[in-house]
């Protein structure tokens, strides 16, 4: 994904993280023991996808700073 697209993408990206976290959360305050480990399995791949995400936007400045 080129750097420009990420820009316009940013908003999306942000408001599906919103989202995500917020089914999350509302799966880990259930009273039911079911609903808290859906809401942490859940919560894993949103962890891990948040990791390569971040990564994945770190190396696309550490690449741009390197052009200069």
């Amino acid at each position: 994904m080129k750097p420009k697209y990420l820009l316009f993408a940013s908003p999306l990206i942000i408001l599906l993280e919103l989202i995500m976290l917020s089914c999350v959360v509302g799966f880990l305050r259930a009273e039911s023991d079911m609903e808290v480990l859906i809401g942490i399995l859940i919560g894993i791949p949103f962890i891990v996808g948040n990791y390569y995400l971040v990564n994945y936007i770190i190396s696309i400045i550490k690449n741009l700073k390197s052009k200069k």
